[in-house]
């Protein structure tokens, strides 16, 4: 069980992109609560699936 525990926290911090927007999203939780740092979470991935739409080669 501990290995398991070590490896998604390696893991986790291996993914981790601490980036404009996800510090942006980190500021938000911590100044404002937690569902003002959810409804940031959302409008991040909304913004990131219309970037990547819009990205799209026309078929």
């Amino acid at each position: 069980m501990h290995c398991t525990l070590v490896g998604f926290g390696l893991g986790f911090l291996v993914a981790l992109q601490l980036g404009p927007m996800s510090l942006f999203l980190i500021r938000s939780t911590l100044r404002a609560g937690l569902l003002a740092g959810g409804v940031a979470g959302v409008g991040l991935i909304g913004l990131g699936g219309v970037l990547g739409w819009r990205t799209l080669p026309d078929l």
